[in-house]
């Protein structure tokens, strides 16, 4: 006899920003519960995702830091308009890590002036193992893919600012070039080009 679904869930963030870089990860898994400090400095697994305009989120550069300087967040698109103007939707790039649940709270902390939307799988492409192969023949660098088996009671996290924090550059809150690296060396890390 076939044994009975899960009703187990694993939690897993989709990074779209720095969150995509792991040299990110070490501050909030250094400050992880004892089961996870022997694993702090070796990368959460991660797989290559989008998620759809249809979930009717998009990327900007809106979020104010409480440090001073603007960094990514998403914000509501407007989906009904037919017009191609900024508040249109597109689809998200970015990286899905399963984080121990265990370890939700210290990354939530992480995420201050964020808070977590659940994204479900049907608004969730996962790149195939193929594809990432192909495009990342031309360097060893990038990360292995993993290879998530995600099930319905699973939870796929996104970090949404808080609209108190929503706020776009300015002379006084700018895109920090280091900040905007990090991003980029997050990209890297996972795929070049294609992300």
């Amino acid at each position: 006899a076939p044994s009975p679904p899960s009703s187990s869930s694993n939690d897993y963030v989709f990074g779209f920003g720095s969150i995509m870089n792991t040299s990110t990860h070490a501050v909030w898994k250094t400050t992880s519960s004892p089961s996870t400090e022997s694993s702090s400095s070796s990368p959460l697994p991660g797989v290559i995702a989008t998620i759809s305009k249809e979930f009717g989120y998009k990327r900007q550069w809106s979020f104010r830091s409480s440090t001073g300087f603007t960094a990514l967040g998403v914000g509501r698109s407007n989906s009904s308009s037919s017009s191609n103007n900024s508040r249109e939707g597109s689809d998200i790039n970015g990286v899905i890590f399963q984080v121990p649940t265990n370890d939700m709270p210290d990354f939530d902390r992480r995420e201050v002036g964020y808070t977590k939307i659940r994204v479900p799988l049907e608004y969730v492409t996962i790149m195939d193992n193929h594809h990432h192969s192909e495009h990342a023949s031309s360097s060893s660098s990038y990360h292995e893919q993993a290879n998530f088996a995600f099930t319905p009671n699973d939870n796929i996290w996104l970090y949404v600012p808080l609209p108190n924090y929503i706020h776009y550059a300015d002379e006084t809150h700018p895109l920090l070039q280091s900040y905007v690296d990090t991003v980029l060396q997050g990209c890297l890390e996972w795929g070049g080009p294609i992300m």
